[in-house]
């Protein structure tokens, strides 16, 4: 890639998490309190974006007409299966063979079919 192709991903990254940078500046360091009061704000701040994602969710149901546990299930299955991705890929680049790659996938889906069964 190029030097304007790069500098144009990381300006629209930039802009992307801009919003939640400043939302987490908030939460105070968590030496003060043995960290109590930093895990009461990210608890508040995970509570109001949780909120936000159901109220988008309610509203993309009404419009497309589909269930809104449909999309509830949607969401909550890319969120836990984006963080698997990201790390087999991290695995994947930083090996020769990508036997831990392979191996995080399978063990997700057999946790996932012994734990649901």
């Amino acid at each position: 890639m190029d030097s304007t192709c790069l500098r144009v991903i990381r300006i629209s990254w930039n802009l992307i998490i801009a919003p939640w940078k400043m939302l987490f500046a908030f939460v105070p360091p968590y030496e003060i309190a043995h960290g109590w009061i930093a895990f009461i704000c990210s608890l508040i701040f995970i509570s109001g974006i949780a909120y936000g994602v159901t109220k988008i969710t309610d509203q993309i149901s009404c419009v497309t007409g589909v269930s809104p546990y449909v999309i509830a299930f949607t969401a909550l299955a890319a969120g836990t299966s984006w963080p698997d991705l990201v790390a087999s890929k991290i695995a994947a680049e930083r090996q020769i063979t990508a036997d831990s790659a392979i191996a995080n996938i399978t063990c997700r889906y057999i946790s996932a079919h012994l734990l649901s069964s």
